[in-house]
């Protein structure tokens, strides 16, 4: 969408993970610290910004992506060049940021806390397939 070709795609989705890896450790040491509700709270503002700057950006400078595939149905997809593009990338980083630091545990921290030590195993087993499902 951002106009990224070759191995500049690779590279990006490269740092897109690393970001999310690196924010992550944060919130396993302040998570129990600050509470959930706050960092819940705080994460969901931060990436409604990182969305809503991502939309306007695509409203403001991108386009429909021309028609492609094998039978030539138009594409489902919006395109963006230029600086915005760098922007949109970046909104994208810092959406990733936002998330792996705030809501990102969630589904590691929550599933514990919400079932008795009888159903405890079996109810943390279930949430975390359903999750990956």
């Amino acid at each position: 969408m951002a106009g990224l070709t070759g191995s500049t795609v690779l590279v990006s989705s490269s740092i897109q993970y690393v970001i999310n890896v690196v924010m992550t450790v944060p919130a396993l040491f302040y998570i129990d610290k600050v509470g959930r509700r706050p960092v819940f709270l705080v994460g969901s503002v931060l990436m409604m910004t990182w969305l809503f700057a991502n939309a306007g950006l695509m409203a403001s400078y991108g386009h429909l992506a021309p028609p492609g595939g094998i039978d030539g149905t138009p594409a489902a997809s919006w395109i963006v060049h230029g600086p915005a593009s760098k922007a949109l990338i970046a909104n994208s980083y810092l959406f990733v940021a936002s998330f792996a630091c705030t809501w990102g545990p969630a589904s590691w921290v929550y599933p514990p806390e919400l079932f008795s030590q009888r159903h405890r195993g079996k109810a943390v087993a279930f949430a975390t397939s359903c999750n990956w499902v």
